[in-house]
């Protein structure tokens, strides 16, 4: 309806976070001129419009934030060694790189802000979550700088998991195998899973609970596992309430959390026979 009024272009406002300027009549927000909260990330700044004698339009967004925000995942599967003192290293690389592949854009910005999140599938997860937790007691201010730019880090999140065999899991009828099927219900495209018939209408099934649960603020665990697991930093995200998330979105999170639940039921299970 915009483009119809004929007009050269159009600039909007009201949504913090900025589009890619455009000059070919296409509305586009401006966005903030800084990034007030870390979610708001990326270039922030004044966007330059330039009109020629033809009458088109030139636009450009000019890297003059004196704050930038940026969130990245950090993939740890390769590490051979964990310690705090490793993890810290291996994270103030990874915000001086990204700062080094920003270059230019960062000559204007005092500092910036990051939110990193430990990724991969790892045997050496336990001992990386308890890594990161030493490492939030010991640095809770990790800061460097590139330059005249200086560099913090705001928050350190994990998505961190064991590798599990979940079909053979899936395969005995204790908590572990019923989550597990669960989890291989999910992770799989209608693919036979053990103890259940139709693989296709249990996930439509565990989707539908799961959006119910994010409207509640009930727990994951409470929708594709036993329930008899406590609450896990992982858990916290199904008691976020917001608005509905696609499909996708909520299978993702159930996941997550199924994951969790399983490696801490197993985690269980192995420290009572190690009692025994």
């Amino acid at each position: 309806e915009l483009l119809s009024t004929g007009y050269r272009g159009w600039f909007l406002g009201h949504i913090h976070r900025p589009d890619t300027p455009r000059a070919d009549g296409h509305p586009f927000y401006l966005g903030s001129v800084v990034g007030r909260h870390p979610g708001e990330t990326g270039a922030h700044g004044p966007v330059l419009v330039e009109l020629d004698a033809a009458g088109d339009l030139r636009a450009r967004r000019l890297d003059l934030a004196p704050l930038r925000w940026e969130n990245l995942d950090v993939p740890v599967g390769a590490m051979e060694r964990v310690s705090a003192e490793e993890l810290l290293s291996r994270l103030l690389a990874v915000v001086q790189n990204h700062s080094q592949e920003l270059g230019p854009a960062l000559d204007q910005t005092l500092a910036v802000g990051f939110r990193l999140r430990l990724t991969g599938v790892t045997p050496l997860a336990p001992q990386l979550r308890l890594a990161l937790e030493r490492l939030r007691a010991e640095a809770p201010s990790l800061v460097t700088d590139h330059g005249d730019t200086v560099l913090f880090i705001d928050r350190v999140t994990e998505d961190l998991a064991q590798p599990l065999d979940l079909a053979d899991l899936a395969r005995f009828p204790d908590p572990a195998g019923l989550l597990a099927r669960r989890l291989l219900v999910l992770e799989g495209e209608g693919d036979p899973v053990p103890g259940v018939e139709d693989a296709d209408a249990e996930r439509e099934r565990l989707l539908r609970l799961g959006q119910e649960a994010l409207g509640t603020g009930a727990l994951g665990t409470g929708v594709i596992g036993t329930g008899t697991i406590g609450t896990s930093a992982r858990q916290s995200a199904f008691q976020e309430r917001g608005p509905a998330l696609a499909p996708e979105e909520i299978r993702q999170r159930l996941v997550a959390t199924g994951r969790r639940a399983l490696e801490e039921i197993l985690a269980t299970k192995e420290a009572g026979h190690a009692a025994d």
